[in-house]
């Protein structure tokens, strides 16, 4: 069992996080956790200074890169379909639970849970039904200007998939994204070789001795050509 700084990791069971993913993302993880070359590479990062929680970090992170890629590189007409077919649901549900007598006064604030809150109460809550609405919301085209608060800018998904390019390959992409992930651990020595081995076991398939190296010295030379 890992154990945490400031206690127990009791709570942070593997199977918790296995059951609250999608399932590529659960079998990933476990085939890293159980991988006996991974197990050398995390070997040298204790050495190197990370912690059980850090380690249990980046495998989780790690299990999931395959579907970051997969949502960089989805075409923007597939994604507004699947948005709107979503949000359509969404909305026929938050008008459900808002009328419903058992689910309608479920209220939210930071850090508490209100149940059959009446509507006279509710001043700085958000019921079930709105956190619904809101998400259907964010989920619908918009054509419009940015919407600003304070010093920042929010941006609705599918606006801003429309500013996105599409993703790299998903080995440079899953190379780059470890890297960036192990680095800080190495004082200036590249993680070259834990980085494709990780990379190696997480698509199922051979990468290459050098990959890494000439993945980045080509991005030095695109770098010194800009």
């Amino acid at each position: 069992m890992l154990s945490d700084p400031n206690g127990s990791f009791e709570q942070y069971k593997d199977a918790t996080f296995e059951n609250s993913v999608p399932r590529a993302v659960a079998s990933n993880y476990r085939r890293l956790r159980k991988d006996k070359q991974i197990a050398k590479v995390l070997a040298t990062l204790t050495r190197r200074g990370m912690h059980d929680v850090e380690i249990e970090t980046l495998l989780r992170t790690v299990a999931g890169i395959q579907l970051e890629w997969q949502a960089e590189n989805e075409p923007i007409k597939h994604a507004e379909h699947r948005r709107g077919k979503l949000a359509k649901k969404l909305r026929a549900l938050a008008h459900e639970i808002a009328e419903d007598r058992d689910l309608g006064g479920l209220c939210y604030q930071i850090n508490i849970v209100h149940w059959n809150a009446p509507p006279a109460d509710r001043e700085g809550m958000q019921t079930l039904a709105q956190l619904i609405d809101d998400a259907a919301s964010s989920l619908e085209p918009y054509e419009g200007p940015i919407r600003r608060i304070g010093s920042g800018a929010i941006m609705r998904q599918s606006t801003n998939a429309q500013k996105t390019k599409p993703a790299r390959d998903i080995q440079s992409f899953a190379l780059r994204r470890t890297f960036a992930l192990l680095e800080g651990y190495f004082k200036g020595k590249a993680p070259n070789i834990e980085t494709e081995t990780i990379v190696s076991v997480l698509l199922g398939k051979p990468v290459k001795p050098g990959t890494m190296t000439h993945l980045r010295r080509k991005e030095r030379q695109q770098h010194f050509r800009d």
